[in-house]
């Protein structure tokens, strides 16, 4: 049993690198036809991803072939799902949406015909076929796995610039909570791209203040990865701004937990340590704190560090802080040298 995991293991790494030979080689031996089916159908669907439609129709043959032999019932069922699963993602890719939908008509199972509707149309969004995705969607009576569905859609218009698109879509979500992450990942990408006051305009839009906080703390780290530090600053505050009219505790504490910890990985030492005031549950300082210090020994502030690291409490937090400091300082000492041997 273990020497067949260990070969199935093998043979998904070999799969996700595109050696879908290999793959079967590495499987030959394995006796169990389930394990060995599933192997199969996981390069079948990979063939399909890169447009060998043909060849994931002859895997899926020869899996098929496999399933036959299981003898438990169980197992057999489970496969034969799996098999149809396998089949419907197949004719998605090769183009033919309706098809598939036609096929996942044949699970008797009503929830498990919602995920394998899901998981296509999840699927076809991510690989931008946003048209086949959207058939998928309107296909599906559960509004739970429709809206899912219609999260990754938005999700893809706006990795593609199609923001107007994205809005669009998130405006046909039925569950309310989801539309909301659904436009703090619209205004993420809006950020990505450099537009900021629409970003932020998009975020203002959100009436929860939990996910409106995320959404600013994120539009600035992006504009920290775009080298706008001081921009970062101001949508830091921002966010904090937000973060502390959130009502509920834990989620205060936690919203202001990550601002903390991405204002010190920007630089900023001193927004950080303002915004880790306002955490009111200690535990949730610590990470903040943590990134706070790592921060002042890059810049080689180790006695501010220091100072730092003896806020914390317990003796083996307090050691780890300290060893925190150390390593970051020893750490940007290498870079230093290095750079100066370039």
């Amino acid at each position: 049993f273990k020497k067949a995991q260990v070969l199935v293991e093998i043979a998904e790494i070999q799969v996700k690198a595109g050696d879908f030979d290999g793959a079967k080689t590495t499987i030959e031996t394995i006796s169990d036809p389930f394990k060995k089916a599933q192997v199969l159908l996981e390069i079948a669907k990979a063939q399909a991803r890169v447009g060998d439609i043909k060849g994931a129709k002859v895997t899926l043959t020869d899996a098929n072939t496999l399933i036959e032999t299981i003898t438990t019932p169980h197992t057999k069922l489970k496969a034969c799902l799996n098999i149809i699963k396998a089949q419907s993602q197949i004719q998605a890719k090769a183009g033919d949406i309706e098809g598939a939908i036609v096929i996942i008509a044949k699970i008797p199972d009503d929830k498990a015909k919602l995920e394998a509707l899901m998981e296509i149309g999840e699927e076809q969004a991510i690989d931008g076929d946003i048209k086949g995705a959207k058939t998928i969607a309107k296909s599906m009576s559960d509004s739970f796995y429709k809206t899912i569905v219609y999260m990754e859609i938005a999700k893809a218009q706006a990795k593609t610039g199609d923001i107007d698109g994205a809005k669009t879509t998130a405006a046909t979500i039925p569950e309310p909570f989801y539309k909301l992450k659904t436009l703090r990942e619209i205004a993420k990408a809006q950020a990505k791209i450099g537009d900021i006051d629409e970003a932020k305009a998009i975020a203002e839009t959100m009436p929860d203040s939990y996910l409106k906080s995320l959404a600013f703390r994120e539009i600035a780290e992006e504009q920290v990865m775009a080298g706008d530090i001081d921009g970062a600053k101001i949508t830091f505050t921002d966010a904090v701004a937000i973060a502390v009219t959130i009502i509920d505790y834990s989620n205060r504490s936690k919203s202001l937990k990550w601002i903390a910890k991405a204002q010190a990985k920007a630089g900023d030492i001193k927004g950080a340590k303002a915004t880790i005031t306002n955490i009111t549950q200690f535990y949730h300082k610590l990470e903040p704190l943590i990134e706070v210090l790592k921060a002042q020994a890059k810049i080689g502030n180790i006695e501010e560090a220091k100072t730092t690291a003896a806020i914390f409490r317990d003796p083996y937090q307090k050691s780890i802080a300290l060893l925190e400091i150390v390593h970051t300082f020893a750490s940007s000492l290498n870079s230093r040298n290095i750079s100066h041997i370039h």
